[in-house]
């Protein structure tokens, strides 16, 4: 597998997590908290430059940025962008477990032959705005929505900017993503 130095990571993992009631990072699958798993997997990838959005526990030994806008994903991007080292960040959810490592690979260098400022994974015709690679060029548009109070969703970012898709051709259990306890038991029976 190709090392990406020249590429950030942001890992979002704010939120209230009030549906599964319980933070999302701490859970536990395979031996790792989700956090871990999703650093573990950047690290792996050979991204050295790696931003914790919005964590609120005590077990991560990377930079964590407080997201004091709590204004969904958008603000966790928002506090993290700006401090990137690189001109690229691949931007991962903390819910999304078993997002394979060749598949983050493959949306990265997609990305990297686009001049769009979002790059995202689509499966099955479903856009994952939270597995995608954003350019530090989307910050003042993110600013704007911000400041503006505006429509905080990632749909809105994507259409005011416009992104690229990247097709997976991976299964969709892959890209489960986990809000509640029904989608952490499905995942534990994969």
């Amino acid at each position: 597998m190709r090392l990406l130095e020249n590429i950030s990571a942001i890992i979002l993992a704010g939120g209230k997590s009030s549906r599964l009631g319980r933070d999302k990072c701490d859970v536990i699958f395979e031996g790792q908290t989700f956090l871990n798993r999703q650093i573990r997997k950047v690290e792996n990838l050979g991204i050295s430059d790696i931003y914790i959005s919005g964590y609120q526990g005590n077990m991560c030994d990377k930079k964590i940025i407080e997201d004091n806008y709590h204004l969904g994903p958008m603000s966790g991007i928002y506090t993290c962008i700006d401090k990137i080292k690189n001109e690229k960040a691949l931007v991962l959810s903390v819910d999304v477990p078993l997002v394979l490592e060749n598949e983050l690979v493959r949306l990265i260098e997609f990305a990297e032959t686009r001049d769009e400022l979002i790059t995202v994974l689509s499966h099955n015709d479903k856009i994952e705005p939270l597995i995608a690679v954003y350019d530090r060029r989307v910050m003042p548009t993110v600013t704007k929505i911000i400041q503006e109070a505006g429509n905080y969703s990632m749909k809105n970012l994507m259409n005011t900017v416009g992104y690229a898709r990247y097709e997976s051709e991976e299964n969709d259990k892959y890209f489960i993503n986990i809000n509640y306890e029904k989608d952490l038991q499905e995942l534990i029976s994969i």
